[in-house]
């Protein structure tokens, strides 16, 4: 008797049919981080992945990703005179980018150890073979002295209400590196 169909079968039995989406927890620890480059530091939940890096042409990325919650901080030469509010319309691609129904409300000033900037909070569905589901998630952009720092933290809908406070905590606590 050949068990393989069966064994084949059960997880569809066990998820009724579909797959299902990992409901995450609010993370309770965080620890200190610093870009490769010095760009910027601040805290991050302990229990995620990041990988950090420098670019050719000097941009400093943080990656920082739970399961399917995912937040990313890069690190840019800003040019004289470029404003926070110009900055933040020109790079609302990046948050948009692989969404559809994309909607953002009116950007919010924010203030960090790094620098002001504008904090806008995004919906979005995320197309899928198997049904869409909805993402939700912050976009901010911060200006320094020299350089823009681009922020995109984005997670499932049903994740947001454990999620959004520690999105705000690493926004929050940015700071020179």
């Amino acid at each position: 008797m050949r068990l393989w169909p069966l064994a084949c079968l059960l997880p569809l039995a066990t998820t009724g049919g579909c797959l299902q989406q990992t409901i995450l927890r609010a993370p309770r620890t965080f620890i200190a981080y610093t870009a490769k480059d010095k760009a910027f530091s601040g805290e991050r939940p302990e229990n995620w992945r990041m990988l950090t890096g420098v670019g050719a042409e000097g941009m400093s990325a943080v990656s920082l990703t739970y399961y399917d919650a995912r937040l990313g901080i890069t690190a840019e030469k800003r040019a004289p005179r470029t404003s926070a509010k110009a900055l933040h319309a020109a790079h609302q691609g990046r948050a948009a980018g692989g969404l559809q129904s994309y909607q953002e409300l009116p950007a919010q000033p924010i203030k960090t150890a790094l620098g002001e900037g504008l904090l806008s909070e995004f919906t979005g569905v995320v197309p899928a073979p198997l049904g869409a589901n909805k993402a939700h998630g912050y976009r901010v952009t911060l200006c320094t002295k020299d350089r823009e720092i681009s922020v995109v933290a984005r997670c499932w809908d049903s994740d947001w209400a454990a999620l959004a406070p520690a999105f705000r905590r690493v926004i929050n606590t940015l700071a020179p590196g």
